[in-house]
């Protein structure tokens, strides 16, 4: 069986199919959750995907659970295989990301599970770097997407800010002490 995802207005109708495409269930549709709701989302799949520790298993199940929406969730533990189910969760929840529809391609051009979700996850995090934060930066998702071999920027060597370094009377009105009339 497969499953065909496809936006139909402003929600993600994922239907299951046989092998001649014909539907098995009545299809599985998804709402969008709030913006809000969509960027926790993000970043909880960011900081389960970095292994930051910062998200409880409760929450990681819940996730996917909210993406899918609890009534479709419900049905999908009666209708459908461990495999089809984690499935529908991976597609629902990239489409309720920033990503959207191009995180679910993603995930099906590379043939669906461990494969597909480290595409998607792959263009998931370079959409959220190149995206602003509304927040402060996001720690995990620095290190997803910091190439290979780049130092860590975020704390100045030695843990000591440059203007800290300056004496009192050399720092700038801006730093909290003003100059000194020499």
């Amino acid at each position: 069986m497969t499953i065909k995802a496809e936006q139909v207005g402003r929600r993600l109708v994922l239907t299951v199919t046989d092998e001649n495409g014909a539907a098995v269930f009545e299809p599985y549709v998804v709402e969008p959750v709030a913006m809000k709701a969509g960027r926790q989302l993000t970043a909880d799949y960011l900081a389960v995907a970095s292994q930051a520790g910062t998200v409880s298993v409760e929450r990681q199940a819940g996730m996917f659970r909210e993406a899918l929406n609890e009534h479709n969730a419900a049905r999908a533990e009666e209708e459908v295989s461990q495999v089809e189910g984690d499935e529908l969760c991976v597609k629902a929840l990239m489409w309720q990301t920033v990503i959207g529809m191009d995180g679910i391609r993603a995930f099906d051009a590379a043939g669906g599970g461990v494969a597909g979700v480290v595409k998607a996850l792959r263009l998931l995090t370079a959409m959220s770097a190149a995206l602003p934060s509304p927040t402060s930066p996001n720690t995990a998702l620095e290190n997803l997407t910091r190439p290979a071999g780049t130092p860590d920027t975020s704390t100045p060597l030695g843990g000591v800010k440059a203007a800290d370094r300056l004496p009192p009377e050399r720092r700038s009105i801006r730093q909290g002490k003003p100059r000194s009339a020499a």
